[in-house]
């Protein structure tokens, strides 16, 4: 609602306001009872999580580009964002609600650290914003540090983590406000080395997807096998070359002499093809396509085409697979399992492709590998990644 509705928009950048101003207020009245003098320099530091990220950021946008910007504006020393979301909604809704700068160069520029987990599929990083430089500004903020790293292991719970690590409270004390919090380089490593390893988070992101999509392929074969047994039968009457023909799926590329052959056969023609597409489409073939800039129209007519492809080998296969005869009834019960298995198997490629693929491969509509380089090592914020 706040990136599409103008007036929640509006109200909650409002809100963010009316809060720095009353800090504002209260700073006066804590100056006038303690009789501080003249040397009394007050800071404002920012720490936003997930969503209140955005409206941070827009709302500090907003208040530079008024005719009188608020005073405060100009005590605001430091944002620190936890799991934002900033690259998704510049993304997704363009600079229309989101501008990624203010147009004219800030005398103030304020310090910017931007920390994330990724296992957080709502955070990651600010180089839609600053671009690919790590020390690169804008005309309001500087980016002081902004990296990822690999402290929290279950997904989507990482994005409510921030606020239970100890560490992060430290960073901010002491790195941000360079006030002293006993904070040390042993408190840069992840406890758990292997899930810090990104090598082993992307195979079990691989492992999980694989075997999902194996389960479902076998519902399809076992509800298509059911629907499809008359047609096999009537072709194993009338016409027997045919027959014969759908026979070869049982023999090829594995012999009969192999044990359970006719099933493994099944396997590589089914879910062999389907993983050689995807390693086609997601290594090469794909990101080929995107250097020349290929339209979401021209993709997903190629996906189409695939699909069809690919949803006559089923058929194929399922043709080959020998089913008992059954009542009506029966037929139509499988029937409403094979939708029930199609709907869970567009449901899995939507979550796939778009929570996961934001979550770990995408950043700003970009591909990335978060190998970690050297620099990154010494200088990564609550872990070690690589």
């Amino acid at each position: 609602m706040y990136a599409e509705v103008d007036p929640v928009h509006e109200a909650v950048n409002s809100a963010f306001r009316d809060a720095l101003d009353d800090i504002a207020v209260v700073r006066e009245k804590v100056v006038d009872r303690e009789k501080i003098n003249g040397d009394f320099e007050s800071k404002i530091y920012i720490v936003a999580h997930s969503e209140g990220t955005v409206v941070s950021w827009k709302s500090l946008q907003l208040a530079a580009v008024e005719k009188d910007p608020p005073a405060w504006l100009g005590e605001v020393k430091g944002l620190v964002t936890l799991g934002s979301p900033i690259d998704k909604h510049h993304l997704i809704w363009g600079q229309q609600n989101f501008p990624l700068d203010v147009p004219t160069v800030q005398r103030d520029k304020i310090d910017w650290w931007n920390l994330w987990d990724y296992s957080d599929p709502v955070g990651h990083s600010l180089d839609g914003i600053f671009g690919d430089g790590r020390a690169a500004e804008n005309n309001q903020f500087r980016r002081v540090l902004d990296r990822g790293y690999a402290r929290y292991p279950i997904p989507g719970k990482a994005h409510v983590d921030y606020w239970k690590d100890i560490n992060l409270y430290h960073v901010i004390i002491q790195e941000v406000m360079g006030i002293p919090a006993g904070y040390d380089a042993k408190q840069r490593k992840v406890t758990n080395r292997w899930w810090g390893n990104w090598t082993a988070m992307r195979t079990g992101d691989f492992l999980a997807y694989g075997l999902a999509r194996g389960a479902e392929v076998v519902a399809l074969l076992y509800f298509l096998s059911r629907l499809l047994n008359p047609i096999r039968q009537t072709v194993v009457r009338k016409w027997p070359s045919v027959a014969e023909w759908l026979d070869k799926a049982k023999t090829w590329p594995l012999p009969s002499s192999v044990p359970i052959s006719h099933y493994l056969n099944m396997a590589l023609w089914t879910l062999g093809i389907a993983w050689i597409w995807k390693l086609a489409w997601d290594n090469k073939w794909s990101s080929r396509k995107q250097d020349e800039n290929l339209n979401l129209e021209q993709q997903l007519r190629w996906e189409q085409v695939a699909m069809f492809l690919w949803g006559a080998v089923l058929v194929y296969a399922s043709i080959n697979i020998q089913a008992p005869h059954g009542e009506l009834k029966d037929y139509l019960g499988w029937a409403t399992g094979l939708v029930t298995v199609a709907l869970i198997w567009k449901l899995h490629t939507a979550v796939h492709k778009g929570l996961v693929q934001l979550w770990r491969y995408g950043k700003g509509g970009t591909q990335f590998s978060p190998k970690p380089t050297p620099a990154d090592r010494a200088q990564a914020v609550g872990g070690q990644h690589a």
